[in-house]
């Protein structure tokens, strides 16, 4: 239990450090997209990039064969309760059709739905 939440903290603690502007993500324009697949995310990131190859490192998490763009931090959106976007400013809405990996720190096949800054 001990190791795991070492490893949490130290996960958390890197998307923090590395949260930087990364390029615009794909958008899920077919609106097609199940309840169980709609996720709220702390980030979006292509599947290449530091942040997410650090993280995979980290947690012993094989990517190769993955593409696209994956969602960090992601936890289901509560449909049933009637949301239908994140509920916080810093979170993102995403259509993920992949796999989730240590409880939904990294999830893949990712397009966002909708991004909650104005």
């Amino acid at each position: 239990m001990f190791k795991f939440k070492y490893t949490a903290a130290l996960v958390l603690t890197t998307i923090h450090y590395f949260s930087i502007a990364s390029p615009s993500p794909q958008t899920n324009s077919n609106a097609q997209c199940l309840f169980d697949e709609i996720m709220c995310c702390n980030q979006i990131q292509p599947v290449n990039s530091i942040q997410v190859q650090m993280l995979a490192g980290l947690l012993g998490i094989n990517l190769s064969g993955v593409t696209g763009q994956v969602g960090l931090i992601c936890t289901p959106l509560d449909i049933l309760g009637g949301s239908t976007i994140c509920s916080t400013v810093e979170n993102v809405t995403l259509c993920c059709t992949g796999k989730s990996f240590a409880m939904g720190i990294i999830v893949t096949d990712c397009t966002l739905i909708s991004s909650n800054s104005s």
